[in-house]
């Protein structure tokens, strides 16, 4: 050991060849940290020296006054299976003991194949010190009880002769005796049933008290030092990497600066983890010392990797990471009877792997890449250290753990290289300081430059382009086209809502809109697609596009851009393919548009008569059906116009005349192409005549009774009118509405023959209602039908019976929604809560009936503002009828009309067809 420190003193003081920079620091920096390396060794070798032949250890003429520190290393008695007290050994003749040190593991001495069992260790000590001396007993990594000329100094845990009995512990003891002149002994009972290895870590030491203590406070303050060095760097990497997260190879080195750190508590010469948290931690500081042994050679193959990634094969890198990562978990979740067995493999797999990181450097250094010279030789420090306490631990040389030392030294050189690196990004920081400052000079003018031009696009661009916040504020910086296209001066800060004319529907609708596309809940596709594409007010009418802007850092929605045009051409050429849509759809249904002007002259007569009344509920009514009525037709200008009146409080006779106006211009525009005065070739009969020829049947000689009530019912079929006439229409009605909604529906007709008298048409006429009603709150999306036919069915039945005609129309949709009834219902103060309680579900059912009821949110043209279906209601009931409903919820509603037969006069017309005169 000698001579091997003074090869280290050696090479510590020879002097360094001349280098460029780099090389002078690196090759002081390795310098410093070979001595700092050095002394442990220098410490602990140059006094002492081991004793101890065949069980006994001589140590008279030992100058203790000169420092000297004697190992009691060497020849013990080794006494295996027993547990003998001093006394017993001194006692007995017939013990024959083997000879063997208490740092070799006891199997080779006692011929056995497991480590575990139990034994004593007895030596004999020859002095001629009366002074005091300490005895330092390193790392017992067992259960032991430690005697002193026969006197029990100290017991780790319980020794034992099983495994059941034993209470391991792990500590680094010292004792201060008075040694007898002469013959002292020492003797240490030890069992293991709880590791797989069984021996001391090192020698035990003895000298006297001041130099011992000195000594191990020396190499406790050096690990201490050690340790907290490399935990300031391991938060320093921490931070590198926690303010640039796109390189990760910081935290790879801090988090190996971290188990390495964690290590050296446990394995360290000066054993800090003992001294904090005593003995009684024995499985937790063998699964930190194994943990850390596996997760350094993890994190620094993974730095390795991350650093020269071309130089690492990735299948040297699986078997440099993968291993010790499994060996690892084994460790944790096992005891230390089980995951130490793999050490002897692990150890060859870290040396092998080892060398290939350092072949790995060695072509980053040849291939020139950044800081390779430096990162090999802190490399190469820390790799030789550990290959020194790996074969320290297999007691292949006499050292002590010095790998933390090796990390520490790591650390050092990284810093260098981080230092380096820092340095020449100053320079870099300062250059570009200066480039940026050079093209400062010339930014002004540029910007002037730009901005005449941008604001040169902004004043003569034809389209309009502004930015608006969640409140519809405008932002500085719109064209000037905006003025125009709006119709009105606008200025920054102006509310897009509140300077346009619009009415209160379109303005709640646009600010709602806005609201769920800053709420950015929905993909933006689906929010900025509610916004209207389109609006109208007075003179102006403009198309709207929109689009997202964000923060380029938080991703957070900071505005919406709106594109407007004028949209009058587009308007006007939809408004003549509209015009044309309904000349085709008038001359394809031409007679049932004859019976619709039949219908429209008395709507529009009872219009003016519920106006003149103030009935106001009734205007509601006729309005809504003779809007829906003219949809079926393609009155689209015709539709606009009162879909608007409706959302006024009242409605004038100057309202009414120009709907008629609007309607009687359209007819006379397109009089050539409709020619409605043409007909058919068709007779008269007044209702005088027709009772005038019943009389006659019944004066008639030669008729029998039930021929006479035969042909007058025959006669009185002349006075009904088929319902087939309003089927077209309502037919194109749904087409209408299922394409609107964007909902695929089918529409069926049972009994369309069916002849009924006129009293019935205004019920007929309201049926449009419960069609549209059927598709928007019924039909679900093909999307949301589930394991129904996507395409939504419904159905219009006639049925004749004996005293009633019934009208159904059949939906399979969702039914009704009972609960969202209820809650309506109570806040619109339709009923109490003490009345809801007491009504059934068909009775709450009925309440959709009632006036201003629907549950929609917001009014859409096809529905929302309650007063279609109440228009069915109060049909319903004028002609002595009833309303019933059968629900189901989930699958559709049938909605059930019952028509005394008294009021509808029906039958069909083959009844007569059949009939047979005798």
């Amino acid at each position: 050991m000698k001579r091997q420190c003074k090869r280290l003193r050696i090479l510590i003081l020879s002097p360094i060849p001349r280098a460029d920079r780099l090389d002078k620091v690196y090759g002081t920096l390795k310098s410093v940290f070979i001595l700092f390396l050095t002394l442990p060794l220098l410490w602990i070798s140059e006094s002492a020296f081991a004793c101890a032949e065949r069980g006994i250890c001589d140590l008279t003429g030992v100058d203790w006054d000169e420092g000297a520190v004697v190992r009691l290393d060497g020849q013990w008695a080794l006494y295996w299976q027993q547990i003998l007290h001093p006394d017993q050994i001194e006692q007995s003749e017939n013990s024959k003991p083997l000879y063997e040190s208490p740092i070799t593991d006891w199997n080779t001495a006692a011929n056995s194949n497991s480590p575990y069992g139990y034994a004593t260790y007895h030596v004999k000590l020859y002095t001629d010190h009366s002074g005091p001396l300490t005895i330092v007993f390193p790392e017992i990594s067992s259960a032991a009880n430690i005697y002193v000329n026969a006197r029990l100094i100290k017991s780790f845990g319980n020794v034992a002769s099983n495994e059941s009995d034993e209470l391991p512990k792990r500590s680094v003891f010292y004792y201060t005796f008075e040694p007898n002149v002469g013959v002292n002994t020492l003797t240490l009972q030890i069992s293991n049933f709880s590791y797989v290895f069984n021996s001391l870590s090192r020698p035990i030491l003895v000298g006297r008290p001041d130099t011992i203590i000195n000594l191990q406070n020396k190499i406790v303050l050096q690990d201490a030092l050690v340790f907290g060095g490399i935990i300031i760097m391991v938060f320093y990497h921490f931070y590198l990497w926690s303010i640039r997260r796109t390189r990760i190879s910081p935290l790879y080195y801090g988090l190996f600066c971290l188990v390495v750190a964690t290590r050296s508590t446990v394995a360290g010469s000066g054993e800090l983890f003992g001294l904090v948290f005593g003995p009684d931690s024995f499985e937790i500081q063998f699964k930190i010392e194994f943990l850390g042994f596996a997760l350094g050679i993890a994190f620094s193959a993974a730095l390795i990797k991350n650093l020269y990634p071309n130089e690492v094969n990735k299948w040297f890198f699986g078997i440099s990471f993968l291993p010790p990562l499994f060996w690892a978990v084994l460790t944790l979740v096992t005891s230390a009877r089980i995951y130490p067995r793999l050490l002897p493999l692990f150890q060859l797999q870290a040396v092998v792997c080892g060398i290939g990181m350092v072949i790995a450097v060695v072509m980053a250094v040849k291939h020139k890449r950044q800081g390779a010279r430096l990162f090999l030789g802190g490399f190469l420090i820390f790799f030789l250290t550990a290959v020194n306490d790996l074969l320290e631990a297999r007691n292949l040389i006499d050292s002590v753990p010095m790998a933390h030392f090796g990390v520490f030294g790591f650390v050092l050189i990284q810093s260098l290289i981080l230092s380096l690196r820092f340095d020449r990004a100053f320079d870099r920081a300062e250059q570009a300081e200066f480039e940026v400052r050079q093209l400062n000079e010339g930014l002004e003018l540029k910007v002037k430059e730009r901005t005449e031009e941008i604001s040169t696009i902004l004043q003569n661009v034809k389209s309009g382009f502004l930015l608006i916040d969640r409140h519809a504020v405008i932002f500085p910086g719109f064209t000037e086209s905006c003025h125009r296209l709006l119709g009105r001066s606008i200025k920054a800060g102006d509310s897009l809502t509140n300077i346009l004319p619009l009415y209160p529907s379109e303005r709640d609708h646009l600010a709602l809109a806005i609201d769920q596309v800053f709420d950015d809940l929905l993909p933006i596709e689906v929010t900025l697609g509610q916004l209207p594409r389109r609006l109208e007010y007075e003179d102006s009418i403009v198309s709207l596009s929109a689009s997202e802007v964000r923060n380029q850092e938080t991703n957070q929605l900071r505005a919406i851009l709106l594109t407007i045009n004028d949209a009058r051409p587009l308007k006007e050429a939809e408004r003549k393919i509209a015009r044309n849509e309904m000349l085709l759809n008038i001359l394809e249904r031409k007679e049932a548009f004859k019976q619709f002007l039949q219908d429209w002259n008395k709507e529009i007569g009872q219009c003016r008569e519920a106006i003149k009344g103030d009935d106001a509920r009734k205007i509601k009514y006729l309005l809504h059906t003779m809007k829906g009525n003219l949809a079926s037709f393609g009155f689209s200008e015709l539709v606009e116009l009162i879909h608007r009146l409706e959302d006024r409080s009242s409605v004038s006779l100057e309202d009414i005349d120009l709907i008629e106006a609007s309607f009687d211009g359209l007819l006379k525009e397109h009089k050539n192409v409709l020619r409605l005065e043409e007909r058919r070739q068709t007779y008269s009969i007044t209702d005088r005549e027709l009772k005038q020829l019943i009389s006659l049947f019944d004066e008639a000689p030669g008729l029998t009774k039930p021929m006479r009530q035969r042909l007058s019912q025959f006669v009185e079929s002349f006075r009904l009118a088929g319902i087939s006439k309003f089927i077209e229409s309502l037919e194109k009605a749904v087409q209408e509405t299922s394409k609107a909604l964007d909902k695929s529906v089918s529409f069926k007709v049972t009994n369309s023959d069916l002849r009924v008298s006129e009293n019935l048409f205004p019920l007929l006429r309201t049926l449009v209602h419960l069609l549209r009603n059927a598709i928007d709150h019924g039909i679900e999306p093909p999307s949301e039908r589930g394991a129904k036919d996507p395409i939504g069915s419904v159905e219009l039945r006639f049925e004749e019976g004996e005293q009633a005609l019934q009208i159904i129309v059949i939906d399979d949709g969702t039914g009704l929604d009972l609960q969202r009834i209820s809650e309506k219902a109570l806040d619109m103060g339709l009923v109490t809560s003490r009345e809801l309680q007491a009504m059934d579900d068909e009775a709450i059912a009925l309440l959709i009936f009632a006036d201003g009821f629907s549950t929609r949110e917001e009014v859409t043209e096809v529905s929302g503002r309650g007063v279609g279906v109440a228009a069915v209601y109060h049909a319903v009931i004028e002609l002595g009828g009833s309303l019933r409903l059968d629900n189901h919820p989930g699958q559709g509603l049938r909605v059930i009309l019952s028509i005394p037969a008294s009021q509808v006069m029906f039958r069909f017309m083959q009844d007569f067809k059949s009939t047979k005169v005798a």
